[in-house]
Formats: structure tokens, sequence, C-alpha cells
């Protein structure tokens, strides 16, 4: 239901948990990130949340994803909302 919003809609930023049915959030991310090439539009930034073991070490997948950045669980919301800040632009 989401990648069809992002789809029919603009949106700013994409937050996003790993633990997914049917799909995880690296392939979300990866989803948005093709369809942000096929719109040659620049690539929506997006944050994964997840309450499993640190995942922030998986380059290898962030790359692949898209994913600009990997938040534990729970989230600090003061720490969501700085990275979220130095994320998406102003105005």
């Amino acid at each position: 239901d989401g990648l069809e919003i992002f789809r029919n809609n603009p949106v700013d930023l994409v937050i996003c948990d790993l633990g997914l049915h049917g799909m995880n959030g690296w392939e979300v991310g990866e989803a948005i990130k093709n369809l942000c090439l096929a719109r040659h539009a620049p690539k929506t930034p997006f944050i994964i949340l997840t309450g499993w073991s640190d995942q922030s070490g998986e380059r290898e997948k962030m790359m692949k994803s898209g994913a600009d950045r990997v938040i534990q669980k729970p989230v600090d919301m003061s720490k969501l909302l700085a990275v979220i800040s130095s994320l998406v632009p102003r105005g």
C-alpha cells in the first residue's frame, strides 16, 4: 500500500520498518529508489527503523536499498528529528 501511495503522490521522506509482511524494508527502499530512477527524479530520503540487532553495519544492503539511515528502536525522537532535518531540505 505504501508503494502505491508513493507512486501516486509527492513524498518528501519515507520512514519504513525493516520487518514487514510480504517484503522487508530493504526491498521497499530498493523499489522506491528504482521508482525515482524511472521518473528521473532525485531519490527520496529513506529511513529504516528496526528493533532487530544493529543494522547500521549493513553498508551493502544500505547502498542497494538506497537507505540513508538505519535507526534502532525504540526510537529516540530527538535523534529521529535530527536525522530528518539532515535529510530533508527546509522549505
